[in-house]
């Protein structure tokens, strides 16, 4: 069983391949497009997929209360109207609109991204699942909060959980190492291993049963 999991980074995407639950491949894709071409049984991404169709997503405000101190590392996703407007005052207007809540600067950014990996997810949700970095290592973690990502102590904390689950990143990724900061690789990582677990059948989902948009797709993040 081989599958990706997904991070995005500038410029592009950080996938971390894992055939039999270990690492067997870390790379960069310029496009999503590249990845989506692949044959993995299952591709995890870090981005929001779907939308709800009235108010915030579900999803989201689940993983919030799922992470309690963390929280904050989840951003609400933006509303399709959101996603049509140049600026972020416009886009924080229409996401207010939608959904009674303003829309965040870094939720804003993903927007790019967004809007490029959810076609693949449209024409098959059930190869490609969204998946949240945080809720997958909260989990590893045995439901434990951890320390920042960005800090010396989370970013160490988070490869002995990766190593604990069989999940060795190598010290040398390659050029995702290259184009990727520490924990874009360690996210692409875990969103692996829950990759995995989907393909396995013993994933989660944040809400349980997922919600749909208004095409059925199930909008939901995957742990």
């Amino acid at each position: 069983m081989r599958v990706l999991g997904v991070d995005g980074c500038v410029g592009g995407w950080i996938v971390v391949e894992l055939t039999d639950d270990r690492v067997s491949g870390c790379r960069f894709a310029a496009s999503f497009a590249e990845i989506a071409s692949d044959a993995a049984t299952v591709i995890g991404v870090d981005i929001p997929l779907g939308h709800a169709m009235s108010g915030p997503r579900q999803a989201d405000v689940a993983a919030k209360l799922e992470l309690g101190a963390r929280r904050n590392s989840v951003f609400h996703a933006p509303a399709p109207t959101a996603l049509e407007q140049p600026t972020h005052a416009g886009a924080s207007a229409a996401q207010r609109s939608a959904t009674g809540l303003g829309l965040s600067m870094q939720a804003w950014r993903l927007g790019p991204k967004i809007l490029e990996a959810t076609p693949t997810w449209a024409a098959n949700p059930e190869r490609v699942r969204e998946v949240h970095p945080e809720v997958s290592f909260q989990t590893l973690a045995g439901g434990s909060p951890l320390p920042g990502k960005k800090t010396w102590a989370g970013h160490r904390t988070r490869c002995e959980l990766l190593s604990a689950a069989g999940i060795e990143v190598p010290d040398d990724p390659g050029e995702a190492g290259v184009h990727g900061s520490p924990d874009d690789v360690c996210d692409a990582a875990v969103v692996a291993w829950t990759a995995a677990r989907i393909a396995r059948g013993e994933a989660l989902s944040l809400p349980e049963p997922p919600e749909h948009d208004a095409d059925g797709h199930p909008v939901a993040i995957w742990y």
